[in-house]
């Protein structure tokens, strides 16, 4: 369906009619997650419910297979995984179905600028051949933007770019020239302070802070750039109230034990494989992957937690697991913070998950999985998902992409911060404690994350590449204050 909303989108270029523009892309664009976030959720004062016969057996395969000890036994766990998964996908149809509803209307434009701050211009990406488009909102007005360049050569200077910076190079002609061909064309641009950028295709792995424009200077220095599943689901996200006042700060979990887990890589003859050393993807894989321990993250998430003081709690090695984490009223907390692995699955995105520690009383596998996560009962004002990769998923068309930041929006959370690729501990924890530092001082979340951006440029110089700090994105209500319990 998305390439047939696509034509509509065209014809109303044709027209240059950006109000139907609007219209049009609201329908479609990240739509399961609109439709999610305008109705009722589910009832933050009950916990999650309990595992049905078809999780459980997910749950028990995935214990098998972390312990598989050769390629054959892992073949065939991953084949009854997959065929269990199947069984299980239209009875998560039939019990969201029960939960939302879903509306024939998306938001109207004028209740859309009406939520939006006087500083503030939305960036609607559409990628398409021979040209792209923008559709530009503000308080004001839309503005629908012809761009130069086609998708395939957008797409393509975006995984160059990413190349570039994962490899700990600077990507300047790469910045520069998506700066040229995605954010110089807008009229106005440099005149409002956000920029919230709802993205289309590749553009969901681009962190757009890191581009440069004429002068060399990262887009950073001159605005606050957070991200939105649509326009509609910024909307809901900022107009729509939690139903409880949190009444604790912080939760937290790190310093997981993963030398405990009992995932170990495999060759075909069932020894160890070398080779895998380090690897912290690949769960799904045939030769399986090792995770090593991120000693970092205890010292991460204690400083943290001494900012918020009364009201914080941090779950550390032995404790940090997936039934200790489900243990906790996790409704009743403002702040969540998880450092941890997590694990992308482009090709099955409700593998996504993050990883914890092994509990074998609980019968838990230590994943939290995004199927899991969607089905909390979350109120949380934040979450921040200090871990790898859990910025990245399946790319879904018009949908949008499928990753954990929806699946933390969808529980009830109303900002989500995550990374685009592999994290460095030493500067992730600058980075983070800077980060909490700005909110407990009244500044909003948008701000906060981007002054503790600068702040890192300015202590390591030419040293804080974009590998250190880009990766870490914002996705929802950007522009408030922290709200934490009095």
């Amino acid at each position: 369906m998305s390439e047939i909303y696509l034509g509509h989108f065209r014809l109303a270029v044709q027209r240059k009619d950006a109000q139907s523009a609007f219209r049009i892309l609201d329908r479609v664009r990240g739509r399961a997650a609109t439709d999610f976030l305008r109705t009722v959720h589910h009832d933050t004062s009950k916990p999650a419910p309990p595992l049905g016969p078809l999780e459980k057996e997910i749950v028990g395969l995935q214990i098998r297979l972390m312990r598989a000890k050769t390629v054959a036994e892992r073949r065939d766990l991953l084949d009854q995984l997959y065929t269990t998964e199947a069984k299980l996908a239209p009875v998560i149809g039939e019990r969201n179905s029960l939960t939302r509803r879903v509306l024939e209307e998306p938001v109207g434009l004028d209740k859309m600028q009406a939520s939006l701050r006087p500083d503030e211009l939305i960036l609607e990406y559409v990628l398409d051949e021979p040209n792209s488009f923008c559709l530009a909102i503000t308080q004001q007005g839309v503005n629908l933007i012809t761009l130069a360049s086609s998708r395939k050569r957008i797409e393509d200077l975006v995984r160059a770019f990413l190349t570039e910076i994962t490899a700990k190079k600077s990507g300047m002609k790469e910045a520069q020239e998506l700066y040229s061909l995605l954010l110089e064309p807008i009229p106005g641009h440099t005149e409002k302070l956000r920029l919230v950028v709802v993205r289309d295709g590749e553009l969901h792995l681009l962190p757009f802070d890191s581009l440069r424009d004429t002068k060399g200077r990262f887009v950073l220095f001159s605005h606050i750039v957070t991200y939105s599943p649509s326009a509609g689901a910024l909307h809901f996200l900022r107009t729509g109230r939690p139903a409880i006042q949190p009444k604790l700060a912080f939760l937290a979990v790190g310093d997981v034990p993963y030398d405990q887990l009992g995932v170990s890589p495999v060759r075909g003859d069932g020894t160890p494989s070398n080779s895998q050393k380090g690897k912290t993807r690949g769960l799904y894989d045939l030769e399986g992957a090792k995770f090593a321990r991120l000693p970092g993250t205890r010292q991460e998430v204690v400083n943290i937690s001494r900012i918020f003081g009364k009201g914080s709690t941090v779950l550390l090695d032995r404790q940090a697991t997936e039934a200790a984490f489900k243990g906790q009223p996790l409704s009743e907390f403002a702040i969540l913070h998880l450092a941890a692995h997590g694990v992308a699955d482009a090709k099955f995105p409700d593998r996504a998950a993050l990883v914890f520690g092994p509990d074998p009383e609980s019968h838990e596998d230590g994943l939290l999985q995004a199927r899991e996560i969607s089905t909390l009962a979350l109120n949380a004002d934040l979450t921040t998902l200090s871990a790898c990769d859990t910025g990245v998923g399946k790319l879904q068309g018009q949908a949008g992409i499928a990753n954990l930041v929806r699946s933390f929006l969808l529980a009830g959370s109303r900002t989500v911060v995550a990374s685009l690729w592999s994290a460095d501990d030493t500067y992730t924890a600058a980075l983070m404690k800077q980060f909490y530092l700005n909110l407990k001082k009244g500044q909003d979340k948008g701000s906060a994350l981007r002054n503790a951006k600068i702040v890192l440029l300015k202590k390591f110089g030419d040293q804080a590449l974009p590998f250190y700090w880009a990766g870490f994105t914002m996705t929802g209500e950007s522009a408030s204050r922290l709200s934490l319990p009095k």
